[in-house]
């Protein structure tokens, strides 16, 4: 079990945590606000550049590609059993429909 807290403390502990995020947006209001525009475009671009990992941005990132393809099974998986089987039957005929357009050369021995 935990340690109990006592609510004072919490209390003082949260007005510090306030009065320090105060200070800290006031720091940076009063940074920027000394900062050139050519300062400003020049720290602009170099966090830009820190960003770039080479992949295509218009493309999902792989964990949300995955996380996709896991609800689209979950999906399937909530399907009506009929529309299920539809499905299932669907996909067989394309893969004999297939073997029929592209038969699978014999070995010669």
């Amino acid at each position: 079990m935990g340690t109990k807290l006592a609510e004072t403390e919490v209390k003082r502990w949260l007005r510090g945590q306030k009065v320090a995020t105060q200070w800290i947006e006031g720091e940076r209001t009063r940074s920027l606000l000394q900062l050139t525009p050519q300062e400003s475009l020049r720290i602009y671009l170099s966090v830009q550049t820190l960003t770039t990992d080479g992949r295509d941005r218009a493309q999902p990132s792989p964990l949300l590609w995955r996380m996709r393809q896991a609800l689209k099974r979950y999906a399937r998986r909530k399907q009506k059993p009929r529309a299920r089987a539809y499905s299932k039957l669907r996909l067989r005929l394309r893969i004999s429909s297939m073997n029929r357009a592209y038969p699978k050369p014999y070995l010669a021995d």
